[in-house]
């Protein structure tokens, strides 16, 4: 009884982080930064922005914030592989796609890229969380002359 137990708690955990996945790609693509925020843990840490690491939630949300202001964004992720490393802790593997749409110099840009994230995810007071993501990609299509730092920044 205990094997089922344990099987049924793992595939009910299983779906709670497929929704978490879920959620924080809408609120990237939606720019939700609330709902974003809500989706981490205190201590995330990123490793997602090409050396650059983002220790804590609100260092994360706020250069995510800042690097996609004005930039039009399309995650998808097409499978998973999740392991379950103690009771309320687990670890996922998520075959990824996005493109990013911008402007620059007045003509649009894009970028197109595939790769994986590599997360590791927290539950906590019975709620998962992110605590940890890298992004390895493993092709980078990109409009020529592209170059995302050099965007055209919405005027407010």
């Amino acid at each position: 009884m205990d094997k089922e137990v344990n099987s049924l708690n793992r595939l009910l955990a299983t779906e709670a982080i497929r929704q978490l996945k879920a959620q924080r790609l809408r609120a990237i693509d939606s720019k939700d930064w609330s709902t974003y925020a809500a989706l981490h843990a205190d201590d995330h840490v990123s490793d997602s922005y090409g050396g650059e690491v983002m220790r804590g939630n609100a260092a994360n949300v706020r250069h995510l914030s800042a690097l996609l202001e004005g930039v039009t964004t399309i995650h998808q992720v097409h499978s998973y592989e999740i392991s379950f490393t103690g009771d309320n802790d687990a670890s996922g593997i998520w075959a990824m796609e996005d493109r990013l749409y911008w402007t620059q110099g007045g003509k649009p840009h894009w970028i197109h890229g595939w790769g994986h994230y590599h997360e590791r995810y927290r539950c906590e007071r019975g709620v998962w969380r992110f605590c940890y993501r890298r992004l390895d990609r493993q092709r980078v299509e990109m409009s020529d002359g592209g170059n995302l730092e050099e965007r055209d920044r919405p005027t407010s």
